[in-house]
């Protein structure tokens, strides 16, 4: 799995990296978004509520908050790397950066020989389950009775200017949640689980997108999955290499 920027840097071995820094410039349609989405976590969906499940919002606020502390105790995060004493400074002083948003989750159905995506979904906030989820009902439903229910957690990295910048670094909230929508809008597009009501049309992004879908979680399902989207030419997509032993079921273009 890639790291996180902050633990590259934190380590001493990487610059911050260079972000988006205004709309304009991730609206730019002559650079395409490279995107990776990890499933680096599964849950029985029964126990999703128990998970530590870091939000989109909340990694912002807490990404933010490390780096203004650490802006004032090294006087200044930018021009190099950390030698080992502002390192040893920071993490003294602040501990270990935050970890990872999961701003997208994934509901699948699973038998001894079939996994089946039944539901794609995003959340701004870590409070997605609480109180019950509109997925959740429905797979009380006789039909998912012999199946086992599980929700994996999943975080997203982007590639771009050669460094791998984690979603929850993007400048500003609205880039940030732009590429969020993106995301989930074309995996509800290629997958088309069956519980999933919106977003089931063609996606009304302007911005060419590549996604890379990575399992992390050890189970396989949609491992290698890769989505290629443009306006003009719509959504292509090479298929994992599981696909016919998972049972996947993907939308014909």
């Amino acid at each position: 799995m890639i790291t996180s920027p902050l633990f590259g840097w934190l380590a001493g071995k990487e610059l911050l990296p260079k972000r988006f820094h205004s709309k304009d410039e991730a609206d730019n349609l002559e650079v395409s978004w490279a995107v990776s989405v990890a499933l680096d976590e599964v849950v029985p969906l029964h126990e999703v509520v128990k998970a530590k499940w870091q939000s989109l919002r909340k990694s912002r606020e807490l990404t933010a908050s490390y780096l203004s502390a650490a802006d004032g105790i090294i006087d200044g995060l930018w021009g190099g790397r950390l030698d080992a004493e502002e390192r040893h400074m920071v993490q003294n002083e602040l501990g270990q950066p935050p970890a990872f948003c999961m701003p997208i989750y994934i509901v699948t159905v699973r038998t001894e020989s079939h996994e089946e995506v039944v539901y794609v979904g995003k959340t701004i906030s870590a409070t997605r389950f609480i109180g019950g989820h509109a997925a959740a009902i429905k797979l009380h439903a006789p039909e998912f009775s012999n199946f086992s229910k599980q929700v994996y957690l999943c975080s997203i990295i982007l590639h771009v200017r050669d460094e791998y910048v984690a979603l929850e670094w993007l400048d500003s909230d609205e880039v940030a949640e732009g590429v969020l929508d993106l995301t989930e809008s074309l995996l509800i597009y290629a997958l088309q689980p069956r519980l999933n009501s919106a977003k089931r049309k063609r996606p009304q992004g302007r911005k060419p997108v590549s996604i890379h879908v990575q399992n992390y979680a050890g189970t396989g399902i949609l491992d290698d999955l890769i989505l290629e989207y443009s306006e003009n030419d719509g959504l292509s997509f090479v298929p994992s290499q599981k696909e016919k032993f998972l049972g996947l079921k993907f939308h014909q273009y």
